[in-house]
């Protein structure tokens, strides 16, 4: 547990606040009504928590080439199922879904995703720290 809190700290923090900045920043002033899929943290079981919410992370049909919120969300997902030694069933996994698909992460694709689409991102972001603070403090 000292490494996924370590990693935490030092490397997912980091990540899901930029990506919720980007996020909050591309809305702008659009509100982002309540979501219908809200992920709860399981108080006996924030690891599994934080997995469910990270393999819900819609990566279906991607284009070869992904917007710079999807490959934020692509990295930020392989560090946290590294992080906790965790993967997605083979239908979640965005690795596996899209074997054989070359992604061009270093130079992504600027298209707008959908202001619908960025409020779920940012309530699923906004859970998994929710989640992982409460994981942290459980184990201080």
């Amino acid at each position: 547990m000292v490494g996924v809190k370590e990693d935490y700290k030092n490397v997912i923090h980091p990540l899901l606040q930029n990506i919720e900045n980007n996020i909050t920043n591309m809305l702008r002033d659009h509100p982002c009504g309540e979501n219908k899929k809200k992920y709860t943290c399981d108080p006996n079981n924030e690891t599994r928590s934080i997995q469910k919410m990270v393999c819900s992370i819609p990566f279906k049909n991607p284009k070869k080439v992904m917007s710079k919120i999807k490959c934020d969300l692509w990295k930020l997902s392989g560090v946290i199922t590294d992080s906790l030694e965790c993967s997605c069933s083979i239908n979640e996994d965005p690795y596996n879904s899209t074997r054989g698909i070359q992604f061009n992460c270093t130079h992504p694709h600027h298209r707008h995703l959908s202001d619908e689409r960025l409020c779920r991102l940012r309530s699923i972001i906004r859970d998994i720290k929710s989640c992982y603070a409460k994981l942290t403090v459980k184990n201080s």
